[in-house]
């Protein structure tokens, strides 16, 4: 890592500690300098905001799994097999612990600011997943029916968040363990390629 990356790598630490323990509002980017070993500067040179810092600290979870996943579409795999895999990857960030707090951070903060809400959303409904690509390779390999990318992405999101992140989110149910997690993605893929496979 350069010393750049280092820095980089060392707000983000810090700012996760500070907002888990004191909220997105109550933490300042000095407190956040000051735990990260960096000057203020340094901390606004590589976040222009501390808003722009809590989306890249979501949006991480996502990439390092789905790079953790390492899962290419392939035509000679089994389609529920394959897309098991992708859901249980999903799963897996949704209901991590860690994830789960900084969703809590983050809305706190959000709820109070429903238009920079609206931007965040925005932002992460631009971004490709790794579901995205998968389900176009499928539909291009004719294996799954034509259907809209997007609208697909979200229907096979909803049908494990009300098991898997809704109610840990609320603390009203534990989080997964592997083996309902497994079921979760089992049941999932089955129910979705019920509908598409051809």
């Amino acid at each position: 890592m350069s010393k750049s990356d280092k820095k980089h790598a060392a707000i983000i630490s810090a700012a996760k500690v500070a907002f888990k323990d004191q909220g997105v509002k109550a933490s300042s980017m000095d407190k956040i300098a000051e735990m990260a070993g960096v000057s203020k500067r340094t901390v606004y040179n590589h976040f222009a905001t501390k808003e722009a810092l809590v989306l890249h600290i979501l949006s991480t979870y996502s990439a390092s799994a789905a790079i953790d996943a390492k899962l290419i579409y392939s035509s000679n795999t089994s389609l529920d097999k394959q897309l098991i895999a992708l859901l249980e990857t999903e799963i897996n960030i949704l209901g991590d612990q860690d994830y789960l707090d900084m969703i809590r951070v983050a809305f706190g903060h959000f709820y109070c600011h429903p238009d920079e809400l609206k931007d965040a959303i925005e932002k992460f409904d631009r971004d490709e997943t790794a579901l995205h690509v998968w389900l176009k390779a499928a539909v291009d390999d004719q294996k799954l029916k034509p259907m809209d990318i997007d609208f697909a992405v979200t229907q096979l999101l909803n049908l494990v968040k009300g098991s898997c992140f809704w109610s840990q989110w609320l603390k009203i149910n534990p989080v997964l363990n592997q083996q309902q997690k497994h079921f979760l993605a089992q049941e999932s893929a089955a129910m979705f390629l019920s509908r598409y496979q051809i």
